[in-house]
């Protein structure tokens, strides 16, 4: 039982036709690494809060949540693609490490940070973000196209996805 391996820090059922819940894992709170995509499994991504997660990949499963159960993890490498994960994008912004996002086809909003003057600053943590992937979803990458960006948003991005999202803007301006 998976309940019983509490220092179990690397798992990778990926590309099979495992089922049940996430919560199974909840005891795992060693777990760095968590693959899953693929997969039949089912439950709630708030069973993961307590673990020392760096690497998720539960695209294509039937794991639902809202991303906030991730708040201030130390997340490198996050995808939850076809989920329905819900959730506001703004949690990116308390992964210290992160650099590879896809939230593409889940039903994460919301908008990246603006401050109150209608200035761009990006958060220093998203400073060393390389790979963003956010087609189907409803978030607002601009923060309003009447926003001045400061600094560029990502200086290290190689890789942005963001096919069907509403972008009311320049190309000049994005």
């Amino acid at each position: 039982s998976f309940k019983e391996l509490k220092d179990l820090t690397w798992l990778d059922l990926g590309d099979t036709k495992i089922s049940g819940d996430l919560a199974v894992l909840a005891n795992c709170t060693k777990m760095t690494y968590l693959i899953l995509r693929n997969t039949l499994v089912t439950g709630d991504l708030a069973a993961l809060a307590d673990a020392s997660i760096v690497s998720l990949d539960l695209s294509n499963s039937k794991v639902t949540g809202n991303l906030k159960a991730l708040n201030g993890a130390y997340l490198l490498w996050v995808h939850l693609s076809n989920t329905r994960i819900t959730g506001d994008v703004a949690v990116l912004g308390t992964w210290p490490g992160i650099w590879e996002v896809d939230l593409s086809d889940s039903e994460v909003a919301g908008t990246f940070h603006v401050n109150s003057a209608g200035t761009f600053r990006v958060n220093s943590v998203l400073k060393n973000l390389r790979v963003l992937k956010l087609t189907g979803t409803k978030i607002d990458l601009m923060g309003g196209h009447e926003n001045k960006f400061i600094d560029c948003p990502f200086p290290k991005m190689t890789t942005l996805e963001v096919s069907g999202l509403a972008m009311d803007a320049s190309v000049s301006e994005f």
